[in-house]
């Protein structure tokens, strides 16, 4: 079990959000609230990096997972990631299995402000939330 960086939990409570912990230091947040009782699933990364002497880390949340997504969401989200101001859609590929996970995230500085971090929190959980509502009629995440 990997150590969470303790940096998360003291941002996540100022800003008044429940989370909980996994396995790899993760640190995950169900946001609710959105259009028909809907929520979603936003994952923090205990790992960062370093960039240019700052430390980030990065923060995202699953639309869908399974097989490839078609053709016509994915260039969807290509487009899309051309008019976004703050994150991007991503692509993970499991070397095992072969399935997909479509995300959309964030980096974020790792000494991020708890209210940057709610809003960032926000943004990735709304915008992830509109299309896992296009493609399908569940809220799996």
């Amino acid at each position: 079990m990997s150590k969470v960086d303790p940096r998360i939990p003291a941002t996540l409570e100022v800003a008044e959000f429940k989370y909980r912990t996994d396995d790899d230091g993760d640190v995950i947040v169900l946001l609710g609230g959105f259009d028909e009782d809907r929520s979603q699933t936003v994952i923090i990364n205990s790992r960062t990096y370093e960039y240019d002497n700052e430390e980030f880390r990065d923060v995202f949340s699953p639309a869908h997972t399974g097989e490839l997504p078609p053709a016509k969401v994915l260039a969807y989200c290509l487009k899309e990631n051309n008019d976004i101001k703050m994150g991007s859609w991503r692509l993970q590929v499991s070397t095992k299995t072969e399935k997909v996970a479509l995300l959309f995230g964030a980096q974020i500085s790792a000494n991020a402000s708890p209210q940057r971090l709610k809003q960032v929190l926000l943004n990735i959980a709304k915008t992830t939330d509109d299309l896992e509502k296009k493609l399908s009629s569940q809220d799996k995440f």
